[in-house]
């Protein structure tokens, strides 16, 4: 195998930047290992588990729809349970189409063989860079200082991959006839 198709091999978009330096001191996250499950289990557990501890320890997690209690609130649940999880348990799927991609782009004619390095370096450097009474209670604020921030940047990181796929026009899905 030659030094080209060994380093896209070893690519993962995902590598480097704060989420990615958080999943690894968490463990969760390993150089040579995705760990979806493992790291879907803990994402969901402190976007949606810790606000259910704190609604549980306040006495919101129960009650009438009205009030809004944790447990019933589809929003808490589709946003921090469920999209939360489907976008880390996706990740590995999507790191191994943008891989094919990549590997797609560089079979094509598009760049001269002697501009590899330097389109590898710049795409290793770009992947561096990127009142009414009412008030908020530990839930809220583990959610909007966590659990939000998590969602949103695993819903716009989610979308600039797919993007990226669906821009190339290429899939392996595709017959190649």
């Amino acid at each position: 195998m030659n030094d080209m198709a060994k380093s896209i091999d070893e690519f993962l978009i995902s590598r480097g930047g704060p989420f990615y330096e958080l999943q690894r001191r968490l463990g969760v996250l390993q150089e040579e290992a995705f760990r979806t499950g493992r790291r879907a289990a803990v994402f969901v557990a402190l976007a949606w588990g810790v606000p259910l501890l704190l609604s549980l320890f306040s006495g919101k997690v129960w009650g009438e729809v009205a009030e809004r209690p944790f447990l019933l609130d589809p929003g808490a649940w589709a946003r921090f349970f469920i999209a939360i999880g489907a976008f880390i348990l996706t990740g590995r799927y999507l790191e191994e189409q943008l891989r094919w991609c990549l590997k797609e782009f560089t079979r094509a004619p598009v760049l001269a063989p002697s501009s590899f390095e330097a389109a590898a370096i710049a795409v290793n450097t770009s992947l561096k860079r990127l009142a009414g009474g009412m008030h908020i209670t530990p839930a809220g604020w583990w959610s909007f200082l966590f659990s939000v921030p998590v969602l949103w940047f695993l819903l716009f990181r989610g979308l600039w991959r797919a993007g990226s796929l669906s821009c190339w026009g290429s899939s392996p899905f595709r017959s190649v006839h």
